[in-house]
């Protein structure tokens, strides 16, 4: 039951962008637990999709060109899945 709630509120944040108003590093830290709880359920990957290209754009804005280049590939397989 808690982990459902847990799901829940993240869930609820993503779909807020509430990442947004939080430090960079903050940022990635709650969209790669996202990204985590949308792959684990397989309900929704096209949001898990979106999950690693927002981590992407956050690591292109700092220098982090190959780890962004290894997100951003995962966010296209999983956006053709």
């Amino acid at each position: 039951m808690y982990d459902v709630f847990g799901n829940l509120i993240q869930d609820r944040d993503f779909q807020k962008n509430s990442f947004l108003n939080k430090p960079d590093a903050m940022a990635v830290i709650i969209l790669a637990k996202t990204c985590n709880m949308y792959e684990k359920s397989e309900t929704n990957p096209l949001a898990a999709s979106v999950c690693y290209a927002n981590i992407a754009n956050l690591q292109l804005k700092n220098a982090r060109y190959e780890i962004a280049y290894s997100n951003y590939t995962r966010a296209v397989e999983l956006g053709v899945e």
